[in-house]
């Protein structure tokens, strides 16, 4: 008899919801994050020789990217934490860790290796609910490790 579908269990037995990250990036604890989102690829291409079908193939150029988005209140606080008055762009190569956990598994952490920081702002706006307003900050990043424990 076959199964249908994963065979193997989720984690715990419930997957990573948005409660279960913490984020920690220039030396503190962020909590006033709404999203995170972060990714990497790297082109592959066919080679082709002689007859219809590829022949090799090779990898092109590796890219990450990484976005934040922050509660205003929080990206104040993170600018205020800058030292020597600097620009929030003006801030040095440094790491962001995202770090999943849930009903007592280990954790495992993504480490995202951030070159800059693009944009720095605000976003007020009027909002047909009641919340906090927030602005997204595009970051730079060289590399991203993911999955460490």
């Amino acid at each position: 008899m076959s199964q249908i579908g994963n065979t193997k269990p989720m984690i715990n037995g419930r997957e990573y919801a948005f409660g279960d990250i913490a984020l920690n990036w220039l030396g503190r604890v962020v909590i006033g994050f709404t999203a995170v989102k972060y990714s990497d690829n790297q082109s592959i291409t066919l080679n082709y020789g002689a007859g219809n079908y590829p022949q090799s193939y090779t990898k092109g150029q590796y890219k990450a990217e990484a976005s934040i988005t922050l509660q205003t209140k929080e990206l104040i606080a993170l600018d205020a934490s800058i030292p020597g008055g600097l620009r929030f762009q003006d801030i040095g190569p440094n790491d962001m860790v995202v770090t999943m956990g849930n009903d007592g598994a280990p954790s495992i952490s993504d480490v995202i290796h951030i070159v800059g920081i693009e944009n720095n702002g605000r976003d007020w706006k009027q909002q047909a609910q009641a919340g906090a307003q927030e602005i997204e900050i595009k970051l730079v990043v060289s590399t991203i490790d993911w999955g460490q424990q």
